[in-house]
């Protein structure tokens, strides 16, 4: 099991919950300090923060994998690769190009002072000669898309691996997505 969290970029969507759009990061920050001191402490725990706090309280059973299961973080901005950087097991971007990847990812090793960060992305793919390249959020941001054919696709593939990418979330649109599955194993 990995853990995928990120800030939100909805403002709306934080709101409705509660959390102040200047406030996310604080907050998530705080969130992974939680559970890293609720995986790790035996017997009744404590935490004083300032957006959660409690006493003596017991939390069991403990995840199977000790100190609890990796986290994953998202995000592209400077904010987020410095999260990352500091208090993350790996780094889970969201539509990005390999050259993004690798950017990023070498933003992420000069801040995490050696520390082991596994890289992985969630990529969407689009297979065909009428693919898309990319689409705009409804923020205006522009998100890329793995697309072409199956052969450019396994080359951008390649080229993510050789920014440093160690697992790929990939859904594939496409009806025939069997035709890919013996090209995509490596």
């Amino acid at each position: 099991m990995i853990l995928g969290v990120g800030t939100g970029w909805i403002r709306e969507e934080l709101e409705a919950v509660g959390v102040a759009w200047t406030e996310r990061g604080r907050f998530l920050d705080e969130g992974i300090r939680v559970l890293r001191h609720l995986w790790s402490q035996e017997g009744p725990i404590s935490f004083s923060g300032r957006y959660t706090n409690f006493r003596e309280m017991l939390f069991e059973p403990k995840p199977a994998r000790r100190g609890g299961p990796p986290i994953w973080v998202g995000g592209m901005t400077d904010p987020s690769l410095r999260r990352v950087a500091r208090m993350a097991d790996g780094w889970l971007p969201w539509a990005v190009s390999a050259d993004e990847l690798g950017e990023g990812a070498e933003k992420i090793r000069a801040m995490s002072g050696g520390r082991k960060i596994t890289l992985a992305c969630f990529s969407p793919a689009d297979i065909g000669s009428k693919s898309i390249e990319g689409y705009v959020g409804t923020l205006g941001e522009r998100h890329h898309v793995i697309t072409g054919s199956p052969d450019q696709v396994v080359h951008t593939i390649e080229d993510f691996r050789k920014s440093g990418l160690e697992h790929l979330a990939c859904p594939f649109v496409m009806s025939a997505c069997s035709r890919m599955k013996p090209r995509i194993c490596c």
